[in-house]
Order: structure tokens, then C-alpha cells, then sequence
């Protein structure tokens, strides 16, 4: 995939930067709220779509000058859909679907992202915002039925219903407070995935996170 080519490419270059260029680490966390878009689909009226989620990530950021910044978020983020109540009153064939139920799909992310802050109030404060693209490997589904409670494993593999692999758009705002070599933040992002998560039915993931997170900057060299 060229999307992979491009995000090694990222990565070596992170790797091998001289050693006055400046890269920030980080970690951030928070709620996830999953859901999938359909497509045509009419889904019962005042049906539940969305499932709560988490993630958590780390972030590695090379500084091109004062307003822009490249680099990588890899992570783990629970994703997901449900319909509750299910079609059919409840009763449902589909075995992925049986009735009132949610969809959990836990994936290893690796997005490439594009930074650009504006730094506020004499430097103490940034406003961001982030624009990328990335890959993600589903290592992990299950279904559960909202009303037993009844939870049931999804086999991963060629022979499965589910796409192992998924790619799609970020995109970010968020708000920092700046400390001599940190920074503590808060974002929000939302993530817009192009393949379908179930073989064979419109179901491309969706999903809008809430985190707090904080990077550290190593200083360029004097």
C-alpha cells in the first residue's frame, strides 16, 4: 500500500533527523464514540448506533518552523457500532446483528499527521489543528447482545465476514498550555474510515474523540 510506504518513509526520516532538529514525544488519552455509517440503510427510528470506546496514543512530531510539525500517531482505539433496538423487532438473522446488539472492534492504528499551531498570549498558549491519513489492523471483534447480555467472538481471517484492514481521514482541533519544555493539552478528533468494516454491507467506521494528552520537546542542540 503506498499509504505504508509513505508512513516508513515518515518514520525513518523521524529516526534519522541530525540531532539539533526538534521532535516532541507524547502521550494522549481519552473517550471514543464509534459508530458506522450504513449507507443506505434505514435503521429502526430512534435506534442507538454509537458504542463508548477509548483510546490511547503515543505521538512523535518533528517541528518544520513555528507553525507547522509532522509525524505519527500510533495507538489503540476500540471502535465499533450497534442498533439498539435491532431490526425486526428484535428478532434479526443476521448472526453478526442478532437482534438488539453492539459491534466492538478493537484496532492498532498508525496514522501520518500534519500539525499547525499558532501560539497565543505571549507563547503560553496554542491553539492546533491536525490533518492526516492512516492504516489501522483490527486485532480484536465481538458481538453483544444489549438485552442477555450474550457476547460472542468474531473469528479474524480470510474466512471472516470482517475487513481485517482499515484506512481513512483525520482531522483535529485542540488547545494547549505551554510549559518550558511540555505541554499539556486537550483535542478533539474525528476519524472518517473508506473501507468497510463488514464484507459484504455498507459499514464504514466513524468516530469522535475527546482526549487530554501531553508532549515533551527536545530542545534544539546550541
Amino acid at each position: 500500500m503506498k499509504i505504508t510506504k509513505l508512513i516508513a518513509g515518515v518514520l525513518f526520516l523521524l529516526c534519522s533527523t541530525q540531532t539539533n532538529a526538534q521532535i516532541s514525544i507524547g502521550l494522549k488519552s481519552g473517550y471514543t464514540r464509534a459508530w458506522q455509517n450504513y449507507g443506505d440503510v434505514v435503521v429502526p427510528e430512534d435506534a442507538t448506533t454509537h458504542i463508548h470506546g477509548f483510546h490511547v496514543t503515543a505521538t512523535t512530531y518533528l517541528n518544520i518552523n513555528r507553525h507547522i510539525e509532522v509525524g505519527i500517531e500510533p495507538g489503540f482505539i476500540r471502535r465499533g457500532a450497534a442498533c439498539f433496538p435491532g431490526w425486526n423487532g428484535g428478532v434479526n438473522p443476521n448472526p453478526i446483528f442478532p437482534g438488539d446488539s453492539k459491534f466492538i472492534l478493537d484496532y492498532i492504528e498508525l496514522p501520518l499527521m500534519a500539525k499547525f499551531k499558532i501560539p497565543i498570549f505571549t507563547n503560553k498558549f496554542e491553539v492546533s489543528g491536525r490533518v492526516g491519513y492512516g492504516i489501522s489492523m483490527l486485532t480484536y471483534a465481538v458481538s453483544e447482545n444489549e438485552t442477555t447480555g450474550e457476547r460472542s467472538d468474531i473469528a479474524l481471517g480470510k474466512s471472516s465476514i470482517l475487513n481485517r484492514w482499515d484506512h481513512g481521514f483525520y482531522s483535529s482541533v485542540g488547545f494547549g498550555y505551554n510549559f518550558k519544555s511540555s505541554q499539556i493539552y486537550i483535542d478533539s478528533d474525528f476519524y472518517v474510515g473508506l473501507r468497510n468494516a463488514e464484507r459484504f454491507n455498507s459499514s464504514q467506521n466513524r468516530g469522535l474523540n475527546f482526549n487530554l494528552g501531553y508532549t515533551y520537546t527536545f530542545k534544539k542542540s546550541t
